[in-house]
């Protein structure tokens, strides 16, 4: 056994290569790595005639782990090749200011952690047909921040801004590359979690003027994918599986209080949920006979669990998200499957007091991306026992809470809230080759696409003019637009049952309200817009599929 391992300035690989390895009950390669960063800024100024200051928080983990067998011969029980890391950040800024004239706070917030982690097997052979072969990267990642400031100018004015900003993007990827396989079990596996948890909050007050705002960003962006490719050929006695899993989570909390002879308020909030998610065997040779067990699934989520309502459990309670309501399965053969979840819930209010009030809030919130499983250019020869199952599920829902509050002697409250939602999710069997050799063969085939959106999105503004006027306004607006796929082109395959499913659910809530109220002039309107345009399809072109059944067997295409 060659054993090197070593650190760079990236992070941590070991990788196990150019070995032969034999007589042992257990084999594996394995890197594991866990990051934590807890870090705290704070400014306090206080001043008889001025008072300034301002707290900043700048934290980032990245890096590399990764664990490899390349060019090796391995005759084991158990093999493991595991790449798995850990990272958080738990990060606050905060700022207090107050003096007899003025007084201007800031604080300011960023977390960033971006990590490749890998596991993969590249020029094995193995030929123990009692072995297990596990192949797993996970990536669990969470940023949890708070920008807090306050400052109060007794005489004249009081300037307060508070920003939060956090990115999470991840690289994870599990792999099987030109490698000869005789095994009882393979299961390639990539699975990444990742979280943001971000709190702004911003106030001001002053004798003349009261200005406060808060900035908000926050992005996750992944791409999870597990592989079988380059030629590999795998005979399984059991089960071969390959599984991608995703899931993303970004809460967003924001509050803004202005008050003064004119208070001013300002919020603006923007949150990116974007990715990939991957399953997929090309140009290589599988046999899963599925004889016994199956390959454990965590790949559904049920209607219940979607954004149904405009307020209830699911949609508020912070706790609640789609990563804690998947559904266990087990399928037996063949297995790729692909499945992602994304709740995202922004929640901003915004209220400004004095002579005048002045309010204004913006919420835009985005999920997008792509959830794929394939099996392309390959040759299956499960045989007359072993099942096939192409599957790729994707889940989102999206929640925004927006509200602005003007009020004094003229009051103007704005709020505006955009929730969008482009999801691609596809299912295919593309290029299953058969010819004078061997013939592609299984026994019951399945090919489903599923995808499942909510949005619900509750918005008002508020204005009260008591001795002028009074303005309120409101436009939310959701838009989802999505791609739901299962297809079947150029396959020549002999099968029992064939089964080529895409379903698709979408619901979208708006609750928008504007109230304006004023001894002068009161104006109020508000403008709620949805569009849902989809496509989902289930379609077998340029194929060759017999069915040996014997009249028992199914043979279904249905896009719902």
């Amino acid at each position: 056994i060659v054993d090197s391992v070593y650190t760079d300035a990236t992070g941590i690989v070991k990788t196990v290569s150019d070995s032969h390895v034999s007589g042992f009950e257990n084999v594996s390669a394995a890197a594991e790595e866990k990051s934590s960063i807890k870090a705290i800024s704070g400014s306090f100024a206080f001043g008889g005639q001025a008072a300034v200051g301002g707290a900043v928080a700048y934290n980032e983990i990245t890096g590399k782990t990764g664990a490899h067998m390349n060019n090796i011969a391995v005759d084991a029980k158990n093999v493991l090749i595991k790449g798995v890391n850990d990272a958080d950040i738990w990060t606050m800024a905060s700022g207090c200011g107050g003096s007899g004239e003025v007084a201007v706070q800031g604080a300011a917030t960023t977390g960033e952690i971006s990590r490749t982690v890998a596991a993969g097997m590249d020029n094995v052979s193995a030929s123990k047909t009692d072995s297990f072969v596990d192949i797993l990267a996970e990536s669990t990642g969470e940023i949890n921040s708070n920008a807090t400031v306050a400052a109060v100018g007794v005489g004249v004015a009081g300037v307060g801004a508070g920003v939060v900003v956090n990115r999470l993007s991840d690289t994870i990827s599990s792999s099987v590359s030109g490698t000869t396989l005789n095994v009882k079990d393979l299961e390639v596996r990539a699975k990444g979690s990742q979280t943001i948890r971000a709190f702004g909050v911003a106030g001001a007050g002053g004798a003349y003027a009261g200005v406060s705002g808060s900035v908000a960003v926050n992005i996750i962006n992944n791409a999870v994918n597990a592989l079988i490719k380059g030629n590999t050929s795998v005979t399984a006695e059991d089960n071969i599986g390959v599984v991608a899993q995703s899931d993303e989570t970004l809460l967003n909390y924001a509050g803004i209080v202005s008050g003064g002879l004119v208070g001013v308020g300002a919020g603006l909030s923007v949150n990116d949920i974007q990715g990939d998610t991957n399953a997929c065997i090309e140009n290589s040779t599988v046999k899963a006979m599925g004889k016994n067990a199956g390959i454990s699934l965590k790949n559904e989520i049920s209607d219940t669990a979607m954004n149904d309502a405009f307020i209830d459990d699911t949609t508020v309670n912070a706790q609640y998200t789609l990563e804690k309501s998947r559904i266990s399965s087990t399928k037996t053969g063949l297995v790729v499957d692909s499945s992602a979840t994304h709740t995202l819930k922004s929640f901003v209010a915004n209220a400004a007091a004095g002579g005048g009030g002045i309010a204004g809030t913006v919420n835009v919130s985005r999920i997008s991306g792509t959830t794929g499983a394939r099996i392309s250019n390959t040759r299956i020869n499960n045989g007359a026992t072993g099942d096939v199952s192409v599957n790729a599920g994707d889940y989102s829902n999206l929640s925004g809470f927006v509200g602005s509050a003007g009020l004094g002697g003229t009051g103007v409250g704005i709020a505006a809230d955009t929730g969008m939602v482009n999801r691609t999710t596809s299912a295919k069997l593309d290029g299953i080759v058969s010819d004078a050799t061997s013939s592609s063969t299984a026994r019951n085939v399945s090919v489903k696409a599923d995808a499942k959106l909510g949005i619900s999105a509750v918005d008002a503004g508020l204005a009260v003019g008591a001795g002028g006027n009074a303005i309120a306004g409101t436009l939310a607006t959701n838009i989802m637009q999505s791609n739901t796929e299962a297809i079947v082109n150029n396959a020549n395959i002999t099968l029992k049952s064939l089964g080529v499913n895409a379903t698709h659910k979408a619901k979208t809530s708006i609750a928008a309200g504007a109230v304006s109220a004023s001894l002068y002039g009161s104006l109020g309107g508000s403008l709620g817009v949805n569009s849902v345009k989809d496509l989902v399809k289930a379609e077998i072109t340029g194929s060759n599929i017999i069915m040996q059944s014997n009249g028992s067997g199914k043979f279904e295409v249905q896009a719902l």
